[in-house]
């Protein structure tokens, strides 16, 4: 993992831009919660979930094994987002607002 992060000497992890806790063991870096997950449950999932959403919150309560579309489901909305309301958004050409969902990767108006 090649994360451009700075800490001070002594530390013995750091926050990424992204905002997540990370650990260096010896030359490699690792992201906290999937530790922290691997360690409870003897295994490593392609996707962990942050329940509540925050990142930094890597208690083994606040993490849940996940699909893409279950992690994506939960993320945070966007700063860049107008409206305020996930799957809400303002359509240019029709000058009105739209709802969509994503359904396999496929938007669905």
């Amino acid at each position: 993992m090649n994360i451009n992060t700075r800490r001070k000497k002594g530390a013995t992890g750091w926050i990424t831009p992204g905002n997540y806790k990370i650990t260096g063991i010896g030359q490699k870096t690792y992201l906290n919660h999937r530790l922290i997950f691997l360690m409870h449950h003897g295994h490593l999932p392609e996707f962990i979930d942050h329940i509540d959403g925050n990142t930094l919150n890597n208690r083994i309560e606040n993490l849940r094994e996940a699909t893409k579309s279950q992690n994506t489901i939960n993320t945070k909305i966007r700063s860049t987002n107008k409206s305020g309301i996930k799957g809400v958004s303002w359509n240019n050409r029709g000058k009105k607002w739209e709802v969509y969902l994503m359904l396999n990767n496929k938007k669905m108006s």
